[in-house]
């Protein structure tokens, strides 16, 4: 970590803001509803971590002098609302805290401005306000000037566990009505947020959320606009809808712009539990931030993320010690105390490299800040059903948490989290926080590649059915690979997936061979061959003398789905006692096709969709199951089959 100028802090504070102002939809604060009430007593409850936040950080441009940096003044305020009060907390960080003046606003604290009607006009009329709540330690908050009546306020002050960084907190409560603001969707108003500072017995700074110019108090045609939106926000993110798919690019594109922006809400060092309900703080305002961006669709998870980190870092052996990104799902939202479960899962990206663990289908791309911070900006897809979600995930409900990682001084210094407040997550469930799938609808979207899905051994000029399995899905892309999916040519687009696709196989000889099937609008969604496969381009890459199957096979059935029956191949490369049995996709037996020594060569057997007694059974999707047992080799592998009668 390094400090920076007072000027660098100014301009380069200001350029993020303009950047990433993720509660400011063309100049106006989305002020989003409290799905439950905060307690007023200066403690930041769990609602407002899904809040609608912005910094406040504009010095007044001719009276006291700009920040010194982090510790010297640092600020953020969260806002909600719902019918009866509009809820205000703020954060400052302020290395000296004083009350000393018997001047109010020449102490520490911080004055909020209304203006119902949004009028600007330029002189104060019956429908502005200027309040001023001033930090007291040890007791609720002075109200001075126009606070309206009912008007509730707390303070608190806070020291970081370990570190220089202490401040104080605001929150306040003020009723609608008295302001004369409409408690509903779509109701605008004028609205600033100012922070004065009292340094070496003067107050030396002030900052705001809008404008510039000191003149608020009397003068309301420079306040800012804030919006009362529809969005709620409560102690569970929520995970909205996301159409059309992003470019996943590390660039943010407008796909992204209804999404919401949300705030870490926690700090912690590594290794360090939370003592006291206070947080580990950083020591510089740049030295890390960050701020995400959640969305999905049917067929996958979306992450977008800025962050601010002044040394970026990846010199450590142990993937988690790396400057990097970590994501946790628990996809039955069981919340398992001090373990994981089978649907619960961690994945982590390490700057500037792949996936260390848990998202190997995942697509992900690091970027640059647009302001000239440093730091970096992470966006992915994670296929749905890496999140492991349960089998009743229509209830809309998985445990959720996203993790910075800070490696600064050759250590793993900070880690900032949406939810969580200690290290514990790695290895217990229950520290997740909870996220709702917030979809007007939850279509199930399946691909699956049936064939060729590796080991199959192809003659150059054959005619080969690609087969498939595919629910929600009506046109794919069909690619083929000759090197093992080093590079991917594309073989067709906008294939119905009603009918498999015949495939005229090139005069290519490879082992490295693999097919890929794509769903033709979303480039995440696909499924690949399981394994290689093999193309022969003459006689000569058969056994010399012998016309055997080089290897044992289990091919897809054909046709698929049927209807009254379907035949399956399969191919042994020496005698082996076979067993071919069906089960359904639980895993329940239905019957047994083949029990029997069987001689090296091609073989097939028949379903005709009945079970061990001969009573038919309903559509669905079966599985085939074979198992080898030869002298030297043994093999087993499956293939789905889709009955539709």
């Amino acid at each position: 970590m390094r400090r920076i100028s007072t000027l660098c802090v100014c301009l380069s504070l200001m350029c993020f803001m303009t950047a990433a102002m993720g509660y400011v939809k063309d100049g106006i604060w989305q002020v989003h509803r409290a799905a439950t009430p905060p307690v007023i007593d200066g403690e930041m409850d769990a609602v407002y971590y899904t809040a609608s936040t912005e910094r406040i950080m504009k010095p007044d441009a001719a009276v006291g002098v700009p920040p010194d940096g982090y510790l010297d003044l640092f600020c953020e305020s969260r806002v909600l609302w719902d019918d009866p009060y509009l809820y205000i907390f703020i954060k400052v960080v302020d290395d000296e805290i004083s009350s000393s003046s018997p001047n109010s606003y020449e102490n520490d604290g911080a004055e909020i401005y209304f203006d119902a009607g949004n009028d600007k006009t330029e002189q104060y009329d019956m429908d502005d306000w200027q309040c001023r709540i001033e930090f007291q330690d040890g007791s609720d908050a002075t109200l001075y000037d126009h606070c309206p009546d009912y008007t509730e306020a707390a303070t608190a002050k806070w020291e970081a566990i370990d570190g220089d960084a202490s401040g104080y907190a605001i929150e306040v409560a003020f009723p609608l009505g008295r302001l004369q603001i409409d408690p509903k969707e779509g109701s605008v108003f004028g609205f600033e947020i100012q922070i004065n500072d009292r340094d070496n017995d003067t107050c030396e700074t002030m900052v705001r959320w809008w404008g510039t110019d000191n003149r608020a108090w009397t003068d309301p045609s420079l306040f800012g606009t804030a919006e009362l939106v529809w969005y709620w926000a409560n102690t569970k993110l929520n995970i909205m809808e996301l159409y059309p798919p992003p470019e996943i690019d590390g660039v943010l594109d407008e796909s992204w712009e209804d999404i919401m922006t949300i705030e870490s809400g926690t700090y912690v060092y590594t290794n360090a539990d939370v003592v006291d309900g206070s947080f580990t703080e950083i020591q510089y305002w740049n030295d890390l931030q960050m701020e995400f961006k959640a969305g999905m669709d049917s067929d996958n998870f979306y992450l977008w993320m800025e962050v601010i980190d002044d040394e970026l870092c990846t010199s450590s052996t142990h993937a988690h010690e790396n400057d990097g990104i970590e994501l946790f799902f628990d996809g039955g939202n069981e919340k398992t105390e001090g373990a994981y479960d089978d649907n619960d899962i961690q994945m982590r990206w390490v700057y500037g490299e792949g996936h260390d663990t848990g998202a190997p289908h995942s697509v992900y791309a690091w970027g640059e800040l647009e302001s000239d911070l440093e730091g970096y900006t992470f966006e992915c897809a994670i296929p749905a059903e890496d999140l492991l979600l349960a089998e009743n995930w229509d209830v809309k409900k998985i445990g959720f948490e996203i993790q910075v990682n800070d490696r600064d001084n050759d250590t793993l210094e900070n880690i900032i989290r949406w939810w969580g407040s200690d290290n514990m997550i790695r290895t217990d469930a229950s520290r997740m926080g909870t996220a709702l799938l917030e979809f007007s609808f939850l279509p199930v979207h399946i691909i699956s590649l049936d064939s060729p899905n590796g080991k199959e051994v192809y003659q150059s000029g054959a005619t080969v059915p690609v087969q498939w399995y595919c629910v929600g899905i009506e046109m794919l892309n069909l690619y083929v690979s000759y090197n093992n999916g080093n590079s991917w040519e594309l073989l067709a687009s906008n294939i119905p997936t009603t009918e498999p696709y015949d495939w005229q196989v090139p005069p290519v000889s490879t082992t490295q061979a693999l097919i890929k099937i794509q769903k033709a609008d979303n480039l995440y969604r696909y499924d690949i061959s399981d394994a290689p496969f093999t193309i022969q381009t003459d006689i000569s890459d058969i056994e010399e003398g012998s016309d055997k199957p080089k290897a044992f096979s289990l091919q897809p059935n054909h046709p698929n789905p049927f209807n009254s029956s379907t035949r399956i191949l399969y191919t042994l490369p020496e005698p082996a006692r076979v067993t071919l049995n069906v089960y359904t996709i639980k895993g329940r037996h239905i019957c047994t096709m083949i029990q029997d020594r069987q001689e090296a060569g091609s073989h097939h057997a028949s379903w005709n969709g009945t079970d061990e007694s001969g009573n038919a059974v309903s559509s669905d999707v079966y599985i085939c199951r074979m198992q080898a047992i030869g002298a030297d080799q043994t093999f087993s592998d499956s293939r789905k089959m889709m009955l539709v009668k």
